[in-house]
């Protein structure tokens, strides 16, 4: 994988929300995607997401 492959350049937590009744926290992240040689297509961008919640699935979290 090349350095370009990496199109996550940051990622922020933004807010958290925790319910005492379910006992589930909500949190909002944002990712700065971005490539270092080129302008992001739509099809890029929608793997990247993808992928990134594909992860967060994967240990449990549930995108709403």
């Amino acid at each position: 994988m090349s350095t370009d492959d990496m199109l996550i350049k940051k990622l922020d937590l933004t807010d958290q929300y925790s319910e005492k009744d379910t006992n589930k926290t909500s949190l909002t992240i944002r990712a700065t995607l971005q490539s270092d040689s080129k302008t992001l297509d739509e099809s890029e961008i929608n793997e990247t997401v993808d992928k990134i919640n594909k992860s967060l699935s994967s240990i449990g979290a549930e995108l709403r």
